[in-house]
């Protein structure tokens, strides 16, 4: 099968689950336990939107949580994830679930911009909904897991990101905590995928796709010179000078199944952060595949939820 029949056959069934999920995903919601605000603007393009879930508690404040949804920076939005921001809320957390704008129509830096933007905007705004800002965590998967880490270099000084958009001032409230699920967190390589024998030739194309759309003139960058749009080079950088991340750099879990394709970029990231001072946060869970935490009535997924509960109260 070449590329472009690949490709296309990819978008037809991406476009059909994110459509599909998208529908069937907030049906679930839990309108006794948790209030959903829907369609919040944080930028003046109509892709800048969150929803809000509140927890129908007597609390005081919440932590707040913010949760960035994968896709391969393609496909998927805020609804299609509606399942694990009723998780955190569920836990107590005052739940910020942003859309931002997708690939190819808007490729790299835009959905990081985007991710940015809404972070100003949720510190800002969380206390009016009992958010209390001295317990922030942050939670993405996939193409998510690139901007949460991609977020939390940015917030502290680590990357710059060149953009034609004027960026806020980045605030003083920091995350505590951040939860990489299966991220994807190298897209400029795609070569290290090829020795893998075991992988499908439509996953390779996904891939491919991903980097093509993501990174569109990928062909003309250096090595290491990708900046934000690997967030994980950005982080092993950090080893390689024998330097130390920043004071107060959030702590990070790195929960994967040992059948995800990408799950190479999470043992990477784990294994940076082991020589940089945090050690076991890499957490794999046998026979699970790709995102595998948005199914919460599934049992390993439970468990993948056990831990990130218990990661985000250390």
């Amino acid at each position: 099968m070449n590329q472009k029949l690949a490709e296309a056959l990819i978008n037809v069934v991406m476009k059909s689950a994110a459509k599909v999920s998208g529908t069937l995903a907030p049906m679930l919601i839990d309108r006794k336990k948790i209030r959903r605000i829907k369609n919040i603007s944080y930028g003046s393009h109509p892709d800048q939107i969150l929803d809000i879930y509140i927890p129908r508690t007597l609390t005081a404040t919440f932590p707040v949580s913010i949760l960035i949804h994968g896709g391969g920076f393609s496909f998927f939005s805020k609804d299609s994830h509606s399942t694990a921001a009723c998780e955190l809320a569920n836990s107590g957390r005052l739940v910020f679930c942003i859309n931002y704008r997708l690939t190819p129509q808007h490729p790299f830096p835009a959905g990081l911009t985007d991710t940015i933007m809404a972070y100003s905007w949720i510190i800002q705004n969380a206390e009016k909904y009992s958010g209390d800002l001295n317990h922030i965590s942050i939670a993405g998967e996939s193409a998510g897991g690139n901007f949460a880490l991609g977020l939390c270099l940015y917030l502290y000084g680590i990357s710059k990101l060149k953009t034609d958009v004027i960026l806020p001032e980045i605030p003083l409230q920091k995350p505590k905590h951040a939860i990489i699920h299966c991220g994807h967190l190298h897209v400029s390589n795609v070569d290290r995928y090829k020795s893998n024998k075991e992988l499908h030739p439509l996953v390779m194309s996904r891939i491919l796709q991903i980097q093509k759309n993501y990174l569109p003139s990928f062909q003309q960058i250096a090595e290491n010179e990708a900046g934000l749009a690997d967030p994980l080079v950005e982080i092993e950088k950090f080893v390689k000078r024998n330097e130390a991340l920043p004071e107060n750099f959030p702590q990070i879990f790195v929960p994967v199944g040992d059948r995800d394709p990408v799950i190479g970029d999470s043992i990477r990231l784990a294994s940076a952060l082991e020589l940089l001072g945090q050690k076991d946060r890499l957490k794999i869970y046998a026979g699970e595949g790709h995102a595998f935490y948005v199914m919460p009535f599934r049992k390993k997924t439970r468990a993948c939820w056990d831990d990130i509960f218990k990661f985000l109260n250390s």
